[in-house]
């Protein structure tokens, strides 16, 4: 029996180790995120199929009642997902209890799981953020083995076997509870430093824009996405920046760039699409925009700059101008992947005649 009741438990154990492995590669490898209702489907459809294999591997009691730690799954949705997702879980697992027989212990279970999951949800909405999540989970465990025990003395009455079954499904399930923790815990640690990672490598830490590897990952995006008709391509260049940095030293020059980089994010109409490419060379990538747009995004730009007095650390502030070449492929797809070279050409004319202006092609 304690051999049988330890195989169990490890089986159930195992799969929802490998279920929280399944989940976390759900999740976006974003900041921010919300789950699609594709993304909410598969999640439902795992943790259903988690209880259900945890119910292949539950400990036989007498008059056909099972034992396993299938609640442990819906405290976890309960915490880490939400009610909604708790809730239709526990509905279908408590149906898929009927596919072990269709008896009053089946009938009972599922009115068991759903009072549970109501009542778990109702709790972590109140405590959840006030405490440690370890201790949320352990609180949450000890309600369900209290409704567990109200269950079984509803069932079997009072008899000796109603106290040692709730005594040892509290100590497993908050082993589990504490195993399962520590490795979604560890997963969530993993995904931020993979996502800090990938922020590194794709950010220009002097202005904090993107910088050119993610300029040259959008720009393919956009020019694979069928739904960009049209895509227009800006260049900026700061004027002199070499004089800059050779009057007032290259610190200087960094302030003048963070300074460039800060009127870019405020001017232009989706900061997401502004990179720093080069040493004093800024691109901007305008999907589905017309030509005149384009060119009121250029010249706003410019005139942002030109009038900005800016303040970086000497006695007087200084101004600076910027000179910025345009292409757009006017809807022809073909001429999407050669635009920075026709912005490049552009703002080369706008250098030749005399900088500090907008050169369209």
């Amino acid at each position: 029996m304690l051999l049988h009741a330890a195989m169990s438990v490890l089986a159930n154990l195992t799969i929802m180790i490998t279920a929280c492995y399944f989940i976390n590669k759900l999740v976006p490898n974003i900041r921010h995120y919300t789950f699609t209702l594709e993304r909410k489907i598969i999640l439902l459809l795992i943790t259903t199929a988690t209880t259900y294999a945890i119910m292949y591997f539950a400990i036989d009691l007498p008059d056909g009642v099972r034992i396993d730690l299938r609640y442990v799954v819906i405290i976890l949705l309960a915490y880490h997902i939400g009610p909604a997702a708790a809730i239709s879980c526990a509905f279908l697992t408590g149906l898929l209890r009927f596919s072990f027989g269709v008896n009053p212990v089946s009938f009972q279970s599922l009115i068991f799981i759903m009072v549970l999951v109501c009542i778990l949800s109702i709790i972590v909405q109140k405590i959840r953020g006030n405490y440690s999540q370890l201790f949320v989970l352990m609180i949450l465990n000890l309600v369900s083995v209290l409704l567990s025990l109200i269950n079984f003395l509803i069932f079997y009455g009072p008899h000796s076997r109603v106290i040692w079954i709730p005594v040892f499904t509290a100590i497993v399930s908050s082993l589990a509870l504490v195993l399962l923790n520590f490795i979604i815990a560890d997963m969530e640690h993993g995904r931020r430093l993979a996502l800090q990672e990938r922020e590194y490598a794709y950010t220009d830490f002097l202005t904090g824009l993107s910088n050119v590897r993610a300029f040259s990952q959008k720009l393919h995006e956009l020019v694979e996405d069928e739904e960009t008709d049209n895509l227009t391509c800006l260049i900026i260049d700061i004027d002199h920046f070499k004089r800059i940095n050779d009057t007032y030293g290259h610190t200087i020059g960094d302030e003048v760039l963070k300074e460039i980089a800060h009127t870019m994010m405020k001017t232009a109409p989706n900061y997401q699409h502004i990179f720093r490419v080069g040493g004093e060379e800024f691109c901007i990538l305008l999907p589905n925009s017309t030509k005149k747009i384009a060119r009121q995004v250029g010249e706003t730009l410019r005139l942002a700059v030109e009038q900005k007095q800016m303040d970086v650390g000497l006695k007087e502030p200084i101004q600076v101008t910027i000179s910025v070449g345009i292409a757009s492929c006017n809807g022809i797809r073909e001429l999407m992947p050669q635009l920075y070279q026709l912005a490049d050409k552009a703002l080369y004319q706008a250098k030749q005649n005399g900088r500090n202006q907008v050169v369209q092609m």
